[in-house]
This record gives structure tokens, C-alpha cells and sequence, in this order.
């Protein structure tokens, strides 16, 4: 577990310069179609869209020749039994992101497997784990699917966030920047 200190908003400051950092070095190394984004409107997963929509503005095959950006690829996996304010929010935060959100209702294997059959151009999807959650201890920032599972990498770019640094900078981000993040300039 990382070892940094919450003075403040020290800390989260921190998380954020790393995890562009980490985010601007995995985008630069890939092309937008070989890269995906597991999207559930968790906060966790909200704050890595955040970061994310940040760390892409200059990716050169983010816009097309008119200047419009092209819908991100994303996956989302429904639970088995989800909330309609939930699935609300995914629908309305995927359309104002211009997520291109593929949704699945199979268990996750299952699903990662028909998202690549559909999308084999994908190499690594962007997840929002923290090491806290459940099979997070053991992540890095780049870890392969586990064996016998559909082959990608798996980038953790919050890995070492802590609950603190997730809820700042949620708090911090007013409804209106969430609602209108489309505007990726």
C-alpha cells in the first residue's frame, strides 16, 4: 500500500499528478482503438473518466478532421440486479462523455470475452480498482488478465488512491463539469 500522507488536499494533489502522469504515458504508447475504459458510474470509475477525459485532450486520434472528438471506447457490465439511478446515470454521464459504452448483462468473464470478439483491436481497458477493494491488494499499474481469462492488459491508474482522494476530488468537481465533460478541449 502506498505510503503517502494526507496533509490536506497534499494527497490527492499527489494521486492526481501521478495518475495523469501514468495516464498520458499509457495513451501515448497506444492508439485510441486499442484502448477501452470499464465503466460503471461508481466514483471510482466517475474520477477515473474525469482523469482520463483530461489526459486525452491532445491524444492525435482523439478528433477527427472536422475538430469533433470520437466517441471513447468503454465497456460496462451490469450487475445482475442494477438500480434504475444507476443505469440512469451510466446512460446520461456515457452520452455526455461521448462514451461509445458497450453494455453487457453476463457474468465478467463472459462479457470481456464477447466485448473483445466485438472489438479485437483492444489491448488494454482502463479499470478503476483501488487496492482496497476486493482482489486489489496484489495489482500494479499494468497487470495482464489473469489465466483463462480474454488476453488484455488491465491499467489500474487509482490503484494507490485512498477513499479520501477519491471523495475530494468528486467534491470538488461540480455536477456541472461532470454533466458537461463533452467539452474535451
Amino acid at each position: 500500500m502506498s505510503s503517502r500522507r494526507h496533509c490536506g488536499g497534499t494527497s490527492t494533489v499527489h494521486a492526481i499528478r501521478f495518475t495523469r502522469k501514468e495516464l498520458l504515458a499509457a495513451n501515448y504508447h497506444s492508439r485510441l482503438s486499442e484502448l477501452s475504459l470499464s465503466y460503471n458510474g461508481g466514483k471510482d470509475c466517475l474520477v477515473l473518466l474525469i482523469l482520463y477525459l483530461s489526459a486525452l485532450h491532445n491524444h492525435p486520434d482523439l478528433y477527427d478532421s472536422r475538430q469533433t472528438p470520437h466517441p471513447l471506447q468503454s465497456v460496462y457490465i451490469q450487475s445482475a440486479h442494477p438500480f434504475a439511478e444507476v443505469e440512469e446515470f451510466v446512460t446520461m454521464s456515457s452520452q455526455t462523455c461521448s462514451l461509445a459504452l458497450s453494455r453487457y448483462s453476463k457474468p465478467m468473464k463472459a462479457s470481456f470475452t464477447e466485448y473483445l470478439q466485438e472489438f479485437p483491436k483492444v489491448k488494454a481497458i482502463f479499470v478503476g480498482t483501488r487496492r482496497t477493494d476486493p482482489h486489489g491488494a496484489q495489482l500494479t499499474h499494468f497487470d495482464p488478465t489473469d489465466h483463462g481469462w480474454p488476453n488484455f492488459m488491465r491499467i489500474h491508474p487509482v490503484i494507490d488512491w485512498h477513499y479520501v482522494d477519491i471523495w475530494t476530488v468528486r467534491a470538488t468537481t461540480p455536477n456541472y463539469v461532470i454533466i458537461s465533460l463533452t467539452q474535451v478541449q
